[in-house]
């Protein structure tokens, strides 16, 4: 989650970045965000999960809700001190981060516009990062488009997890957002020149298409895998991101270090589900 706003940075920042303590805090304000979503997410499903999920804390009473509720609260609460003490345009982009958190999780998520808002979610979360440096640079937008994107259609695949059938093309939506985001990275590294974001293009695009093996999902019990392994691949995006940023060093050294946090990423999923 932090390579969200990490890459954000860098695609805003240029040649000048330096990961100094405002892009720390954006990001410690991103991951708490997250954290939030994540919570009022279950609060909100807490009867949905009653009958389907029974073994989730909330349900099964391991965590009392209003706990949970007031952990909630205080993660938002920090998350913003944050993102203010940063700056006022960091502020507004955790607020317009919170909003869509909030739609998606009480009203948008099982609607058409549910997929849009979740994926606006990782959009502003990478905007959240380019408010430290401004938002003049046109790759900041396409780095927040292609992770909207990307994340919609992840978001497409994973509905109705519990369904036994689904479309078979439906499957096929996240690496039409992989060769469409990388498309237009190509281009943009072509246009700047820079070599080492065609290299964040490709390794994205092939990385992606051997990794995700999400095509042919049949629904049921074998999607919140398939689904945890579309989530990981958020790695490469971001990395691809970091790389494409003419940032020089500081780019190349982010960018390879993500890659390098996948194997680590995928150890912890066998434990904790990414999904």
């Amino acid at each position: 989650m932090p390579g969200d706003p990490l890459a954000g940075y860098l695609l805003a920042a240029g040649a000048g970045a330096v990961v100094g303590r405002p892009v720390v805090l954006v990001m410690l304000a991103a991951l708490l965000l997250y954290m939030a979503g994540l919570i009022t997410n279950d609060v909100a499903d807490i009867r949905v999960d009653a009958r389907e999920r029974p073994k989730r804390p909330l349900p099964s009473r391991a965590v009392d809700e209003t706990i949970a509720r007031l952990i909630a609260v205080s993660l938002i609460a920090l998350a913003l001190l944050l993102a203010r003490y940063v700056g006022w345009a960091t502020a507004g982009v955790a607020l317009g981060l919170l909003v869509c958190i909030s739609l998606y999780n009480q009203f948008l998520k099982a609607g058409p516009l549910g997929p849009l808002c979740m994926g606006l979610c990782r959009g502003l979360s990478l905007l959240l990062g380019a408010s430290v440096a401004g938002f003049s640079s046109p790759l900041v937008w396409i780095g927040a488009g292609g992770l909207t994107l990307y994340v919609m259609a992840v978001t497409l695949v994973a509905r109705g997890e519990m369904a036994e059938r689904r479309p078979a093309w439906l499957g096929f939506l996240p690496l039409v957002a992989v060769a469409a985001v990388s498309v237009v990275l190509l281009q943009a590294s072509a246009v700047s020149g820079l070599m080492q974001g065609r290299l964040g293009a490709v390794l994205f695009l092939l990385f992606a298409m051997s990794g995700l093996a999400a095509w042919n999902i049949k629904g049921g019990a074998a999607v919140p895998p398939q689904i945890g392994r579309l989530i990981s691949a958020l790695i490469f995006l971001q990395a691809s991101f970091c790389l494409a940023a003419n940032a020089g060093a500081v780019s190349l050294g982010v960018g390879l270090a993500l890659l390098v946090l996948w194997p680590l990423n995928r150890l912890l999923a066998r434990w904790i589900s990414p999904s």
